[in-house]
């Protein structure tokens, strides 16, 4: 009897553990972030459409007041951005519109890329535009927030 209680509880035990799929992916490998959907989609600075400008201190205490709005497609980015009041080193007053949506390349982690990249190893292959999303907020190159609509 104790034998076949044994035997019950390996086969039990088994068909459990044997059972279970890993959700995460295979292998015990998590499923690949997908960094182009975070970044589809139309995103702005609050109040954009009404005109309003932002607030935005740099680390060094340098501010601005922008306005800002992009938009990503799978293949595609677009910009618009008005500044003013700027007392960043290299960030002048006045707007930077594309008039039309440019070639998006590609998205990782931490960049995406404005031109074909060439694989080379150098800190501009690919033309690359950090960003980052905290807080459901986008910062391109640390301006923000910036908020899917």
């Amino acid at each position: 009897m104790k034998k076949l209680s044994a035997v019950v509880l390996c086969v039990l035990a088994f068909a459990l553990f044997a059972g279970c799929s890993n959700a995460a992916g295979e292998n015990g490998s998590e499923a690949p972030i997908d960094y182009q959907a975070r970044l589809t989609g139309t995103w702005k600075t609050k109040g954009y459409d009404n005109g309003t400008f932002i607030d935005f201190i740099t680390g060094d205490l340098s501010s601005c007041k922008l306005k800002m709005k992009y938009v990503f497609t799978e293949d595609t980015y677009q910009s618009w951005m008005e500044v003013s009041e700027s007392t960043i080193n290299g960030l002048k007053n006045g707007s930077d519109d594309m008039v039309t949506a440019e070639p998006l390349y590609g998205v990782d982690e931490n960049y995406y890329y404005t031109a074909e990249r060439k694989g080379d190893g150098s800190p501009g292959d690919g033309q690359p535009i950090q960003y980052s999303l905290k807080d459901n907020a986008l910062y391109i190159v640390g301006l923000g927030p910036l908020y899917k609509e």
